[in-house]
């Protein structure tokens, strides 16, 4: 979602309080001897003889001066304005029309609620009473590299033929064709983020709660609950599924320091016949084995501990679901245990930053958006008549951008199953 996108969706008293705002409270003026205009910037024009008198704009892309005295509205549904040419500028949108600027009373009212407001504070990751990943879809901006973003449109013919040459705008060329392909990535090949969840007792139904502490850091925190439901671990803003749960158990209450999940790993190591008094937080009630030289009954009785482990471990979760009265701002699962122990989470997470994917996994992920920027223009272009001398047969263009993205899925379908296999095989 660009800025523009996000102040067309808000009141017009907060498109002037955001106007106020970045103008350092009394907003910014455009007129003839304004030399310079910042991207994402609002400003208020001042020259009277212009269509856009007193309109609110958003500057696009940097520029330098204009000449007011010649631009008018061209479509004030979608922002577009013109500079006397009939062509839609590529630097401005309009926001607000001097009608809707001039209907809103600036009164004692108006400047009390305009000191409590934020700009932009919807879009701020860092938000805790709004959260994008609420909507896994509404997630913010794609991060790409200008380097790489060329590397997707080389195949429209960059950098010979221009930005300004092409049907799609920047910004529609990421949305349409750059964003999916990052989607498709991470649906089969997702980044993982571990997470132990250690204070909880399934017999009690304790619930646990992750979330923000009060300096912004993720934690996670436990609270007594008596309904025996299960156990709730809200999500990381990032994440959109679980990759894997496990249990470690132990034998006694989590309230002493046993806590790793490498404890039943130590305890199979010290398997042996002398005292465990010298074991502080190892012993976990049962007798051990005490015939070290029987090398066969000492795995006979290992392999029957396990057994019986796993006969009566289980472990599932159900979710994710949205956020709710109990789950502000965040998305959760629930998670049920027949034993009491410590909770392995690891978070499936997608990200729209292409700097986060793999790097032996980069080329793969540019070549499938090339492939979705050739069927985007494809489907565009063919709607040309065909008979036309000269005309390029698009509907092979898409044919084989299709064919691209199917053999690119195929791949990373078939590393999604082997590695079920491997962490299946562990």
């Amino acid at each position: 979602m660009t800025k523009f996108e996000y102040l067309k969706s808000q009141s017009n008293k907060n498109i002037i309080f955001t106007w106020k705002a970045l103008g350092g409270g009394t907003g910014l003026k455009a007129n003839s001897s304004t030399k310079v205009y910042s991207k994402d910037s609002l400003y208020l024009v001042n020259v009277k003889s212009s269509g856009l008198y007193r309109c609110i704009v958003i500057c696009t892309e940097d520029c330098g001066s204009v000449s007011w005295g010649q631009a008018f509205i061209f479509d004030y549904m979608h922002g577009e304005i013109t500079f006397g040419n009939n062509i839609v500028s590529p630097n401005f949108k309009v926001l607000l029309s001097r009608q809707d600027y001039e209907g809103i009373t600036q009164d004692d009212a108006f400047q009390l609620e305009y000191e409590s407001f934020v700009p932009f504070k919807s879009l701020d990751p860092n938000n805790k009473e709004y959260n994008p990943f609420n909507d896994i879809y509404n997630d913010g901006p794609v991060i790409i590299p200008e380097e790489v973003y060329r590397r997707c449109i080389s195949v429209l013919g960059a950098p010979f033929i221009t930005d300004e040459e092409l049907e799609y705008t920047k910004e529609e060329i990421i949305e349409l064709a750059i964003k999916p392909a990052l989607e498709e990535y991470f649906h089969w090949i997702p980044n993982v983020r571990p997470q132990v969840v250690d204070s909880m007792e399934a017999s009690t139904g304790n619930k646990v709660v992750s979330g923000y502490d009060e300096n912004g850091k993720w934690v996670v925190k436990s609270s007594s609950s008596s309904d025996g439901n299960g156990v709730d671990v809200d999500m990381p803003d990032d994440a959109y599924g679980v990759a894997g749960l496990s249990l470690q158990q132990s034998g006694q209450s989590l309230n002493t320091n046993i806590l790793s999940p490498m404890f039943y790993a130590l305890e199979q190591s010290l398997y042996s016949g002398f005292s465990y008094t010298a074991l502080t937080g190892v012993y976990n009630g049962r007798s051990p084995y005490t015939n070290t030289n029987s090398i066969g009954g000492m795995l006979g009785s290992r392999a029957a501990s396990q057994a019986l482990i796993n006969y009566t471990r289980r472990v599932h979760y159900e979710g994710p679901y949205p956020a709710d009265d109990d789950h502000p701002n965040h998305r959760w699962i629930r998670i049920y245990s027949t034993v009491s122990g410590v909770f392995n989470i690891w978070w499936a997470l997608r990200s729209l930053d292409f700097n986060t994917i793999e790097y032996a996994n980069r080329r793969r992920v540019i070549e499938y958006a090339q492939a979705c920027v050739k069927e985007l223009f494809g489907n565009l272009r063919r709607l040309a008549k065909s008979d036309i001398p000269g005309q390029y047969d698009y509907e092979k263009w898409i044919t084989e951008a299709q064919q691209t993205k199917q053999t690119i899925t195929d791949e990373w379908k078939k590393l999604v199953k082997y590695a079920g296999v491997m962490r299946g095989s562990l």
